[in-house]
């Protein structure tokens, strides 16, 4: 998972892991 997941509370959510892909 990008750092950017774990770093953000707000885009922790499972559309922010296809997003950050």
């Amino acid at each position: 998972m990008p750092a950017i997941s774990a770093a953000d509370p707000a885009m922790t959510t499972p559309i922010a892991h296809l997003t950050n892909v």
